[in-house]
């Protein structure tokens, strides 16, 4: 059975405008030195990408700056869903992302990664990440849509 997806959206701002001053807490992990530069074709870090759908979304942004401050944040209840962008944790060091998702509680975890993760995508799915977004291929919209997905699917 297929889901679709403009039905998953709906559920996904139905279910954050129903509780009128809740709203998605999406912690943002995302070194700004290790962000790529704009001629690259990355484009806009996650924070800005975030937050300029933020309000009409319902999202909340929680940015975090190091690995082990996300950790802390994923073992409560703090947030309800993770951007990891791997640059921000020593290059796709598998380690430190297994720990990461094995410590998190409830929410879950996108993983954001350039050309050089590629090859580990399925590898971070079968670790417990919702997805594997490539820098580069996606925009506000595509990122709203993969943390509503990413929310529906872990309920």
């Amino acid at each position: 059975m297929r889901t679709d997806p403009e039905a998953v959206n709906r559920l996904g701002r139905n279910m954050s405008s129903s509780s009128s001053s809740a709203s998605i807490r999406v912690l943002i992990v995302e070194n700004p030195d290790r962000v790529a530069a704009p001629d690259s074709g990355a484009g806009d870090t996650l924070e800005e990408m975030v937050k300029s759908v933020a309000s009409d979304a319902g999202f909340e942004p929680v940015v975090c700056r190091t690995i082990f401050r996300a950790e802390e944040l994923l073992t409560g209840s703090e947030v309800d869903v993770a951007l990891i962008d791997l640059a921000a944790i020593s290059a796709c060091d598998p380690s430190i992302l297994t720990r990461v998702l094995q410590k998190r509680e409830a929410a879950p975890v996108l993983i954001v990664g350039g050309d050089e993760c590629l090859k580990r995508a399925i590898d971070y799915i079968d670790m417990g990440a919702q997805d594997f977004l490539l820098k580069g291929t996606f925009d506000s919209g595509d990122l709203e849509r993969s943390i509503r997905h990413a929310i529906y699917r872990e309920r």
